[in-house]
């Protein structure tokens, strides 16, 4: 049997306006990976693809998966919802992140193992809310599948990120109301879609945790390759402001 992955990391991916830059910033420095951590890089190309988008990556596998929505959220739980239990073995863990940001790839591997275990069910997300994100109200279908008692203000930590171990995708993805979940969540264009495996665990009595290295903000000074304790961090793009020397040393490691 092959050994499975250490990383499935999935990223809804665009190609027009700023987002065809962010998409070149991540494929230079999104993911970091001189560790040489056996990864699998799944890009959610919507209704957008292009020849050698699966080119240039820091992954052992990388698989491009059309979707038919362009919005971020619906791309990654529409490719959840055709997930089978048999393609959940084929990976240690499940990382989904955004190409505003960067991750220490092999520290993230390491810490997981260190801190936690993959064949635990665990669903970690960032150690805090990320900067400038407002809570808006639950839409009705979350109180209607989920039911109100397990819907939790801890679920903004999951906002365009989170880190699941196979034992939790695994029992998340049986339990009976997760299909629906998923099948709204991959319909539904608005923030609360992105927390939908976050309720998937909880249905099936994960609870999501706080995890100290992963970050929902730009922790540049924070960030592992620069000696830090973040292995991942967010709201780091060349459209965004303020970031443009980091950026260019973060080019340095990945040169």
């Amino acid at each position: 049997m092959m050994e499975p992955f250490d990383l499935e990391i999935c990223l809804p991916v665009f190609l027009e306006g700023k987002w065809r830059k962010r998409l070149e910033f991540f494929r230079q420095a999104g993911l970091l990976n001189t560790s040489g951590v056996k990864a699998r890089l799944v890009l959610l190309a919507g209704t957008q693809s292009e020849a050698g988008l699966d080119e240039g990556w820091p992954a052992e596998e990388v698989v491009v998966v059309p979707c038919d929505t362009d919005d971020a959220a619906a791309k990654i739980y529409s490719y959840y919802l055709n997930l089978g239990l048999g393609d959940i073995g084929r990976s240690r863990w499940f990382l989904r992140v955004d190409d505003d940001s960067s991750t220490d790839v092999g520290a993230l591997v390491a810490s997981l193992d260190d801190s936690y275990s993959w064949r635990e069910p665990q669903h970690l997300n960032a150690s805090q809310v990320a900067p400038g994100h407002l809570p808006e109200p639950f839409p009705q279908w979350l109180h209607e599948v989920g039911g109100s008692h397990i819907l939790s203000k801890h679920f903004l930590q999951d906002w365009e990120v989170s880190a699941t171990s196979q034992a939790a995708m695994l029992r998340a993805l049986s339990e009976p109301r997760s299909r629906e979940i998923l099948r709204r969540a991959s319909q539904f264009m608005g923030s609360w879609g992105d927390i939908a495996l976050a309720i998937c665990c909880r249905l099936a009595g994960i609870s999501p945790a706080q995890c100290s290295f992963i970050d929902a903000g730009p922790a540049i000074l924070d960030f592992s390759p620069f000696g830090g304790e973040k292995h991942h961090i967010h709201l780091i793009a060349p459209d965004l402001p303020n970031h443009a020397a980091f950026i260019d040393r973060l080019l340095e490691v990945t040169a």
